[in-house]
């Protein structure tokens, strides 16, 4: 789906699984919290989203008990429920204070607009949210009007887009500027009203949100739904004013008085409860995040496979899914062939990290499939997922709203077989939410590039990791997709959704590696004081910081115990290598560890080269034995190429030590010093370069140039072309020695400054020669200061003739420019 010492961290990894769970139903409730109310008159009340007038995928559109919506109304002391399939005319009302209809695509029938009437009339609130009448969804307001003319308003068949700011004073208007009309495919319709009815907030003189009051009821008419599911990813600024107006209007409708919404950073959505478990049997679940649904160059993805590992590792995945595209023709590459390499290279290389192969069926309505052996290539949907599961493989239905068509597929989801569907692609999350209480779900990273990796991820909890030495393996990633044994983490939207058992234990282990992480700090510093290196320990304790970060807090947690551990704190690991090498340099990289325990260990090592690095084939995979009590080193003799980027993984895979070690991964970016200037010998200007190749564009964030030229420290950003960053100084009318150096920032933010440099440019004074006669004066320039004579002659006798010569030095970082004028007049 398309909707674009040095530098080095030390990176560790670890693994995660699954066990079977109860069916969830598929009602639910989301209850509010315990947080404070901020006004103490409020009253709670129950909210009712029906969903039983969904059709052709409006309930993907429709918010309900599982969205952004419910869940702001859930801490600000509110429930809600979703009605999926009862009649409103079933008693249902009774229940609740609140009713909310998402433009119904089945007419309502008249017991059931009986019965909603009734229900206002006895003091019930009711919110109606139409639509334009344009989209390519065809979901239409026209099955409103059967009930909302019952209340004087009527949902008119045209189409308004943009913002709405013409505001009139009501409480629903109150703390906002405006409210964004724009919900991704979806706008707003105008309204009609009666005498009874008010107009609230228009846009270009049309009414787009209208109240009236009925009997001892309240009822809401708004023209789009967008200020309903438009709070965080994609609205331009407009989501606090969408929160706000969203609270305003159930407020409103409950009777309650006027506050500010109450937001907290992180939405947690949960889709039921979930299986029981004693805290016992709970902490038997181990937690495992990863990427599900990327793409790398062998289909439409910009970065290689290893750019994409690598990407996983910065952000401290246990697991990545990669599902190329695939279509009806065989082809050697896409598919499950970029998830294959992926599997292929941390294998090899004994890197900590799952790679498991899945493919993008994108001939049908896109359907992924993993883990796969071999790719399916078809152009029918029923045989797509057949294929799959013919390999043991699951098949989940990517991103149901990216248009229209797929609704067709998505109202026969059981029909094809599906066992999982994406409620979550890209952030993308409107209306989709409900699905997770009654079918299996995953969050889709979908982002086609190494700069979106560790955006979307899932959470899966696993039980008894089935693959070598305990660790996880796909069959226990597919286990827990099938149990809904899953947590997706949607950092588009700051959202973490799942069963509530589920999204408990990740919240509570998030909490529990923080602390850990600060106990960890004060346990190496006591050591560190006490004069002991703990190179290996202060490796761990960073990439458990760099872990909770990423969203990952069982691995911070296992970091952090690590860097904890009695043989983690008895051995000082250092590596050391350039962090920016002159062009061709030949350099080792150097592994030492001191060992203070009394027993004698050994470490295996292993370095994959990414770009501009070459080092012996035989050096390639090294132990490093240490006896106790001692210190011992392994060096790996290198040569950068000229320029770019030296790229490279040195992984330390596995320590022979009595207590288990997790694995430690550098990986290095480390930018070639390859600088040249170019000085203009006609404006005195000059051109400053950092040269790079092909490989290192991919890697390169940003260059800045940091320079001195007398009048100030100053920085700028230089400017990318094919194969140099460059920037021009100048002009100077006056000699200049400029000091600067340029700082490079990669793609994963690790920042490097090149070496300062000095460029001296000189710029000639003027001396000036006149030749005279009794008519014409001829002026010429050279470098001594001006002066004026006469000549006693009757004119000139020739013509003015002058040779130049320029000498550019560059030598030893500095330049310098030395104009020489000569200058010949010729009498005639």
């Amino acid at each position: 789906m398309k909707r674009s010492v040095l530098g080095a961290t030390a990176l560790v990894m670890l693994l995660i699984m699954t066990t079977p769970l109860a069916a969830v139903p598929r009602t639910g409730e989301h209850f509010s919290t315990d947080r404070e109310l901020v006004t103490a008159d409020f009253t709670p009340a129950k909210i009712l989203f029906d969903e039983s007038h969904t059709a052709n995928g409006s309930s993907l559109w429709a918010p309900g008990n599982a969205s952004l919506f419910s869940w702001m109304l859930g801490v600000n002391g509110y429930n809600s429920s979703t009605n999926f399939d009862d009649s409103l005319d079933s008693g249902i009302l009774d229940n609740f204070d609140v009713l909310v209809i998402f433009f119904p695509m089945k007419n309502l029938t008249s017991a059931e607009v009986a019965a909603v009437e009734s229900f206002v009339e006895n003091g019930g609130g009711l919110l109606m949210v139409g639509v334009d009448a344009k989209n390519a969804w065809t979901f239409r307001s026209t099955f409103l009007n059967t009930l909302s003319t019952e209340f004087g308003i009527t949902f008119n068949s045209d189409e308004i887009r943009g913002v709405a700011d013409s505001l009139n004073t009501h409480q629903i208007t109150e703390g906002i500027t405006d409210i964004l009309l724009d919900g991704d495919q979806l706008y707003s319709c105008s309204l009609s009203l009666d005498s009874s009815g008010q107009s609230i907030i228009e846009k270009d003189g049309q009414t787009v949100a209208a109240v009236t009051e009925h009997g001892s009821g309240r009822v809401v008419a708004v023209g789009s739904p967008a200020p309903f599911y438009m709070y965080r990813k994609g609205t331009y600024g407009h989501g606090p004013n969408d929160f706000q107006f969203s609270l305003n209007v159930i407020d409103w409708l409950t009777g309650n008085p006027y506050r500010e919404a109450d937001i907290p950073d992180i939405a947690t959505i949960t889709v039921g409860d979930g299986p029981s478990f004693t805290t016992e049997e709970l902490d038997k679940y181990q937690m495992f995040v990863g990427l599900y649904h990327d793409h790398t160059t062998h289909s439409d993805g910009r970065n290689t496979v290893e750019e994409m590992v690598e990407a996983g590792l910065n952000k401290a995945l246990d697991f990545m899914i990669l599902t190329d595209h695939s279509y009806d023709k065989p082809v050697s590459i896409g598919g499950m062939t970029g998830g294959a390499a992926a599997k292929a290279l941390v294998e090899r290389y004994g890197i900590d990290i799952l790679e498991v192969p899945g493919a993008e069926l994108s001939t049908i309505k896109h359907t992924t499939g993993f883990p796969l052996k071999e790719n399916v290539f078809t152009d029918d949907q029923k045989a797509g997922v057949d294929g799959i599961h013919a390999q043991g493989a699951i098949a989940t239905f990517a991103h149901p709203t990216i248009d229209p068509t797929y609704a067709p597929v998505y109202e026969l989801f059981d029909y094809y077989g599906f066992d999982a569907i994406e409620v979550d692609n890209m952030g993308f999350f409107y209306g989709a939410g409900e699905e997770g209480f009654f079918r299996n779900f995953l969050g889709a990273s979908d982002g086609h590039s190494a700069s979106y990796v560790g955006t979307m991820m899932n959470v899966v909890f696993v039980k008894n990791p089935s693959g070598p030495d305990g660790r996880l393996n796909a069959s226990d990633i597919v286990d827990a997709v099938l149990n809904r044994r899953v947590v997706i983490l949607d950092r588009e939207n700051s959202l973490v959704y799942g069963q509530r058992v589920w999204v408990d234990k990740y919240m509570n282990t998030t909490e529990e590696a923080a602390n850990a992480i600060d106990a960890a700090e004060d346990i190496i510093d006591a050591r560190k004081d006490a004069g002991y290196g703990v190179g290996l320990s202060e490796t761990y304790l960073e990439a458990a910081k760099n872990a909770l970060l990423c969203w990952n807090p069982a691995r911070a947690l296992r970091l952090a115990q690590n860097a904890t551990s009695a043989v983690a704190l008895g051995l000082d690991l250092q590596v050391t290598f350039p962090s920016a090498p002159a062009p061709n340099e030949q350099f080792p990289i150097n592994i030492t560890l001191t060992n203070d325990l009394d027993y004698g260990i050994s470490l295996n090592s292993s370095l994959f080269v990414i770009s501009s690095l070459t080092v012996d084939a035989e050096e390639i995979n090294q132990v490093l034995e240490v006896g106790n009590s001692s210190t011992a080193s392994v060096i790996r003799n290198t040569q950068c190429d000229e320029s770019g980027f030296v790229a490279f993984w040195l992984n330390i895979h596995s320590f022979n030590t009595t207590e288990y070690l997790m694995p430690v991964l550098f990986r290095v970016r480390a930018p070639i010093d390859n600088v040249e200037w170019v000085i203009d010998e006609d404006d005195h200007t000059v051109e400053i370069r950092w040269l790079i190749d092909v490989a290192a564009r991919s890697m390169i964030s940003s260059a800045s140039l940091t320079y001195n030229d007398g009048a100030g420290k100053t920085t700028v950003k230089m400017y990318k072309g094919w194969n140099y960053y460059n920037y021009y100084l100048g002009p100077y009318d006056h000699n200049a020695t400029i000091v600067f150096n340029i700082t490079i920032v990669d793609m994963v933010g690790h920042v490097t400054t090149l070496s300062n440099r000095e460029v001296t440019i000189v710029v000639p004074a003027t001396t000036t020669t006149t030749t005279t006669t009794s008519e014409t004066t001829i002026t010429t320039t050279t470098t001594s200061g001006t002066s004026t004579g006469t000549a006693n002659t009757t004119g000139v006798t020739g013509g003015l003739s002058l040779g130049l010569e320029t000498i550019v030095v560059m030598v030893g970082g500095a330049a310098a420019i030395v104009i020489v004028v000569l200058v010949l007049i010729r009498k005639r």
